[in-house]
């Protein structure tokens, strides 16, 4: 986006695992799915080789929470009709990052 700045877009897609682990879980607690995650990042550049920037990002498993993960009698959370979330485990992800390249600049008195 100019001299000093730069933008990043990424995708990932692979297998995840999630367990449960409580007092009242089953030993089948275990669930791979399918996990899938976009995101954006602006970085500004401090150096030839260091950049800085701001992270934004969404990501999601095909799977969703049960009461039997929990072990929980019935099948049923308490107080509540409802077996299982309405919709599959979602994160929306903000942070700050970093991005580095090893090669040599012309800023810096050794080289690098």
């Amino acid at each position: 986006t100019g001299e000093r700045t730069f933008y990043e877009l990424s995708a990932r897609a692979g297998p995840s695992t999630f367990r449960f682990d409580c007092p009242t879980c089953t030993d089948d607690s275990r669930r791979t799915v399918l996990h899938w995650a976009l995101g954006v990042g602006y970085y500004v550049h401090v150096t030839d080789n260091l950049a800085f920037g701001l992270t934004l990002g969404y990501e999601t498993d095909a799977t969703r929470f049960h009461a039997d993960d929990l072990g929980l009698p019935d099948g049923r959370f308490p107080g509540r009709k409802e077996v299982e979330e309405a919709r599959n485990f979602q994160n929306l992800l903000i942070g700050l990052g970093f991005s580095t390249r090893l090669r040599r600049s012309d800023e810096g008195l050794h080289g690098w």
